[in-house]
């Protein structure tokens, strides 16, 4: 993170107990931990080049619905 005080914006814990971060300053970066938040778990789930169509996903913090592949951002 950029270390500005702003970053992680959101914290978000799944039922099925993975860790949700919204990293603010990367304006849409979400990225996802197991139960430790060991970094070889780290996976980002919603990148620049993943956005929904029609522009930029700023967001002001992820929730979370649902489970495994069923899990909705």
């Amino acid at each position: 993170w950029a270390g500005d005080g702003y970053s992680p914006s959101k914290l978000e814990v799944s039922e099925d107990d993975f860790t949700y971060v919204n990293d603010r300053t990367s304006y849409g970066l979400i990225l996802r931990f197991d139960q430790p938040v060991s970094p070889a778990s780290r996976t980002l789930v919603l990148r620049n080049d993943n956005w929904p169509a029609g522009g930029q996903a700023i967001l002001s913090g992820p929730a979370i619905v649902s489970t495994d592949t069923n899990t909705q951002i």
